[in-house]
């Protein structure tokens, strides 16, 4: 009863305030929205301000780089398979996404296109003769599974895209026919 009369009493204060108020109410609520903004805004700042203070303190360093270091060595003991486990969870896109960006960062530096380039000399120098299924293996199918898993998507994204038909459009239109003389002729 009291909270329906609370809400009455808002209600009627509200239709109230607008009446008076009139043409102001959208001037009003604007206004509150950017101190409400700047209020939040300003909490934000201070507690990254506070977050960044108490991280700089010696204290705070030193109990980063513990646990970093306890980390490390937990890393370290661990099989290699449950350490990657997590990242097999993840969706392939997922996966993909953090390694193009991963490689873009990495190649764009010299002394790793160096030693991509060296790598690449090496392993052609060492199976470059061998046909690819021979140095794949028993993992032939698992490869050829795993391939049309990640190019399959991204190929039919290609293909139903509006730049595809675009261009088969054009490339239609300059289709080859063949003349009454036998001679391949452009249509265009």
């Amino acid at each position: 009863l009291v909270g329906a009369l609370g809400r009455g009493a808002f209600d009627a204060a509200s239709r109230f305030g607008r009446k008076v108020l009139g043409d102001h109410v959208p001037k009003v609520d604007e206004q509150l929205k950017k101190l409400v903004q700047s209020a939040v805004s300003q909490s934000l700042s201070l507690a990254i301000e506070q977050l960044a203070t108490r991280a700089a303190h010696p204290k705070s360093q030193a109990e980063i780089r513990s646990r970093v270091a306890t980390s490390t060595r937990r890393l370290f003991r661990l099989p290699t398979e449950a350490a990657l486990e997590p990242l097999l969870a993840l969706p392939l896109e997922a996966i993909a996404a953090v390694v193009s960006a991963v490689l873009r960062h990495n190649l764009a530096r010299p002394e790793i296109r160096r030693v991509v380039v060296d790598e690449l000399r090496l392993f052609v120098d060492a199976l470059g003769d061998r046909p690819v299924g021979d140095w794949l293996g028993d993992r032939r199918a698992a490869f050829a599974r795993d391939l049309r898993e990640l190019l399959g998507p991204l190929f039919a994204g290609f293909f139903a895209s509006a730049d595809y038909a675009s261009w088969l459009a054009e490339a239609s239109k300059r289709t080859p026919t063949i003349a009454t003389d036998g001679n391949p002729s452009d249509s265009s």
